[in-house]
């Protein structure tokens, strides 16, 4: 996901995946992306971008710069967190 993103000067580079199951069974994949400008970003954008890279449609969210640092644990890890998996 960060290679296909990298070439957007909106984005920090940042983001993290979470893997959810609804109540109902469904499962999703929620992506957020840290964005400069997170407030007036379309969404749609990325999430097409996502869906042809990934074969599914996730959920995007758009954060300001350094929202994601404490699921990632970039400050803490050489390697950052980039998916929880929160299905049950």
């Amino acid at each position: 996901i960060g290679s296909a993103l990298e070439t957007d000067s909106h984005l920090t580079g940042e983001y993290i995946c979470r893997a959810i199951r609804s109540a109902d069974g469904r499962e999703d994949l929620i992506v957020v992306l840290e964005h400069h400008q997170h407030e007036n970003a379309d969404q749609e954008n990325y999430v097409g971008a996502l869906r042809e890279l990934l074969g599914i449609t996730p959920v995007v969210e758009l954060v300001p710069p350094g929202s994601t640092s404490a699921l990632t644990e970039v400050d803490r890890r050489q390697k950052p967190i980039r998916l929880i998996d929160e299905r049950t």
